[in-house]
């Protein structure tokens, strides 16, 4: 803030402060001083009032001040024409701001008044006749590249402008927004072109911080849409910023604008709905969350990918071919949620106020389906044309099922059937049947999983992980498990059942040795049952039983590129199973032995040839000596955070220039070692 001025204190003592300041680079306090000189001119000389003009433009020019310090030169102009102060001043301004021909013509003033001066500076004069040159260089080169390229652009093809129109639409179909709409800035056609065509507006995401921004794009985007087109896919995440209400604002606006589209295939086919958190409690979740069943139970009837992910835990109050019925025509499911507290999928009768419901009725309306049911014909009425009342309760199109935290009511009629299956991830995820066999009179209940599979011909990825209520008495489904040609992905945590079976499958005794192979073949070959597997994981298993798994059925997966088992110890007993399984494993790409605290002899064992990833988190026994051979340009990725022995900097710097990325830190159990973190790329 400026401070008032002494009356008693001279202009020029106060003009000096200034130039200290200056000096000092204080150029903040300069300009206040020159404020402060240049209010309480009066009758001071005309030479005294451009100096402080002229100085006040320096310091406003040091602070890239540079509208202010040009607007300080025009007024030294205006009082004294013919002093060259401001002129030089506005010259170099000029310059700096690229207005070259500007910067000449304050240049060649400049030099006149100093020539008509009585006192010549001769100094000076070739300082800035030697600045002109420089200036005018600048612009004739400026000049130069204009009129090429005015020529070759007269010459040359505009090959933006010959581009086939759909090959322009497929690649800014696959730029992001923020992209999209710069490239609506280059040129007149590109926004025309853009603008106008529908498809590239029937994907909208909205994910702003501001809520307001949000329902603002929505509208935007809608326009965009002709009377015949629709959305798509839509995505919404929600920032833990929103208002509660911001979320049933934007689907309330959603839902009447899409209900308008009078087309049968201007339909919404991808929903996806990401809730991580909210600085509001479990009710206004909870009513958040009912609002957007609803809203995917009004597009239901067309709906192909559908994505939910909230922060809690999801009870659903119906058994998964009911769920299913309820979206036929899915083909991907993602329901995600958070160990801790429950939500509940139940649709917000609210939300269908003035509004209509959905046009077909949801199957948990209609009661648990019951073949033998005289309903069923009712049901079926209700079915769109084609489309029958088994494929709705078993919705075989589905190919990509992932469920986590998700609690469903058992089913009675056994196993849901899934035969389009090609990828499933279920994470602490209470999928249950009831045995046909248990519902007898006087018979105890045998709980199955809700999903078969036992029959899945077409599955690429099989991922279970974390136990649920429930699955630990799934061990008899592991025994009718049949061959899964497609499989490449294949993870286990916490689901003892399946190793086992194969195991004995295969006739392995209890006391196998990885020398004893090749005296007893194997009944079960699992090349023959799982051949195209590509990627294994196991955790949270029995160790031993799972490196025996390994050494006994690793020769025989031929495909396999990666391999996990990460928090599997290597005791003294396992290390030769696990090292026999390396050997006869085929080159692997990526490997991660975080937390078994493997010993050199484990990594000497590992083939290099292909190798890209290797992650080897507290393991604390491993060498430098023994990632040598493993360290070279082919590998991408090493991660040894914790590995104490490798520790000094030569061996670090080394590793550093041989892998194209090192994570390394220091394990935080290490007493008396402060905690570093390097990231060497």
């Amino acid at each position: 803030m400026a401070t008032n001025r002494d009356p008693k204190l001279p202009v020029t003592r106060v003009f000096q402060r200034g130039i200290e300041a200056f000096k000092a680079q204080d150029f903040v306090r300069a300009i206040q001083c020159f404020d402060q000189a240049f209010q309480a001119l009066s009758n001071e000389p005309i030479a005294l009032k451009i100096n402080i003009l002229d100085s006040r433009a320096a310091a406003k020019e040091k602070i890239n001040d540079l509208k202010g310090s040009l607007s300080d030169a025009k007024k030294a102009i205006d009082l004294a024409s013919d002093s060259p102060k401001g002129y030089i001043r506005a010259a170099r301004l000029f310059n700096k701001i690229n207005k070259l021909p500007a910067s000449i013509k304050m240049f060649e003033l400049a030099i006149v008044r100093l020539n008509a001066s009585p006192r010549k500076n001769p100094s000076l004069i070739e300082t800035l006749r030697a600045e002109l040159q420089q200036v005018r260089l600048r612009e004739q080169t400026r000049m130069a590249a204009g009129e090429n390229s005015r020529a070759s652009s007269k010459t040359m093809f505009n090959l933006s402008g010959m581009m086939p129109y759909e090959i322009f639409i497929a690649i800014v179909s696959l730029l992001d927004t923020p992209t999209r709409f710069r490239c609506m800035s280059v040129c007149s056609s590109w926004r025309q072109t853009i603008l106008n065509t529908p498809k590239l507006w029937n994907t909208l995401s909205l994910n702003s911080y501001n809520h307001q921004k949000v329902l603002t794009k929505a509208r935007y985007w809608l326009d965009r849409l002709g009377p015949e087109q629709q959305l798509h896919t839509l995505n919404i995440s929600v920032s833990p910023i929103w208002p509660p209400c911001t979320t049933h604002k934007i689907l309330a606006f959603l839902a009447d604008a899409l209900s308008k589209k009078s087309s049968p295939k201007a339909r919404l086919r991808s929903f996806s709905f990401l809730h991580r958190g909210a600085s509001f409690g479990l009710g206004e979740t909870q009513k958040t969350f009912s609002d957007v069943i609803a809203f995917a139970y009004l597009n239901r009837a067309n709906l192909n990918n559908l994505e939910l992910q909230v922060p809690a835990s999801i009870a659903c109050p119906m058994t998964l071919p009911c769920f299913l019925a309820d979206f036929p025509f899915l083909i991907g499911l993602k329901l995600q949620g958070e160990r801790g507290q429950h939500l509940f999928f139940r649709r917000s009768e609210d939300f269908y106020r003035n509004r209509d419901p959905p046009l077909m009725p949801s199957h948990s309306e209609l009661g648990p389906l019951n073949r033998n049911s005289s309903s069923t014909s009712y049901q079926s009425e209700l079915l769109p044309a084609g489309y029958s009342t088994n494929q709705q309760a078993w919705n075989p199109q589905i190919e990509t099922l992932f469920l986590q935290c998700v609690s469903f009511i058992p089913t009675e009629e056994g196993p849901t059937t899934l035969p389009s299956l090609r990828s499933i991830s279920l994470i602490s995820t209470a999928i249950i049947a009831i045995s046909a066999d248990s519902t007898e009179t006087n018979s105890a209940i045998q709980h199955v999983p809700g999903i078969d599979f036992t029959h899945l011909p077409k599955l690429e990825s099989l991922d279970l992980c974390q136990v649920a209520d429930g699955q630990e008495k799934w061990e008899p489904v592991w025994r009718s498990f049949e061959r899964l040609p497609t499989l490449r992905r294949l993870r286990f945590e916490g689901l003892p059942h399946f190793i086992p079976h194969f195991l004995d499958l295969a006739n392995v005794p209890a006391d196998w040795s990885p020398q004893d192979y090749v005296d007893r073949p194997h009944r079960i070959e699992m090349e023959s049952i799982i051949p195209e597997l590509e990627f294994i994981s196991l955790s949270c298993l029995d160790s031993m039983m799972s490196y025996r798994f390994l050494a006994v059925f690793g020769y025989q997966f031929t495909k396999l590129d990666s391999l996990s088992v990460a928090g599997l110890v290597l005791e003294p007993a396992m290390e030769k199973l696990f090292i026999s399984a390396l050997q006869h494993l085929p080159s692997l790409v990526n490997i991660n032995l975080s937390n078994t605290h493997a010993r050199p002899e484990v990594i000497e064992a590992i083939k290099s040839d292909r190798l890209q990833h290797l992650e080897l988190v507290n393991c604390t026994r491993v060498t430098f000596r023994s990632l040598e051979r493993l360290a070279s340009p082919n590998l991408r990725l090493l991660d040894i955070t914790g590995c104490h022995l490798i520790s000094t900097r030569e061996m670090i710097e080394w590793l550093a220039r041989r892998v194209k990325s090192l994570v390394w830190r220091e394990s935080q159990h290490l007493q008396g070692r402060s905690v570093r973190r390097l990231f060497l790329d």
